[in-house]
């Protein structure tokens, strides 16, 4: 964007017709903290439809009937909320699901605590990937 050019983009107009949240994210994977970033209408378009689809069947899976995480999961005895251990059908698939969220966090921490909030994101977005997508969890 620029002034002399005459192609600023109002966030008010922005606003509009996209959340915050998307506008946020976009920033971030688009622009980040060391680059000028592009403006482009069809490329925030397509992280919204990324979010709805990627994220947003995540919250809807998680918050399925079918999935009922409380019942394997937790008990209430010996003591309220102490972990079962539910035996497993795929060990070695929840094995590679455990050392990718351990790599995750970790990768994820230093990244914020070097704020690489472009790192940060794109290891959430491949950790969903990777339980939703390649490991079918859900």
């Amino acid at each position: 964007m620029s002034k002399s050019l005459g192609n600023v983009v109002s966030p008010n107009e922005v606003f509009k017709t996209f959340h915050p949240d998307v506008v946020r994210y976009y920033m971030i994977k688009e622009g980040g903290s060391e680059n000028g970033g592009n403006w482009n209408v069809d490329s925030i378009q397509n992280r919204y439809t990324y979010l709805a689809n990627t994220w947003g069947n995540m919250v809807n899976r998680l918050n399925s009937r079918a999935l009922n995480l409380h019942g394997a999961v937790w008990t209430v005895l010996p003591m309220p909320g102490q972990y079962k251990g539910v035996p497993s059908d795929a060990p070695e698939d929840d094995q590679r699901l455990q050392n990718a969220i351990d790599l995750a966090v970790d990768i994820f921490r230093s990244s914020m605590d070097n704020f690489e909030l472009e790192v940060a994101l794109s290891t959430l977005d491949n950790l969903v990937r990777l339980v939703f997508t390649d490991i079918n969890y859900c």
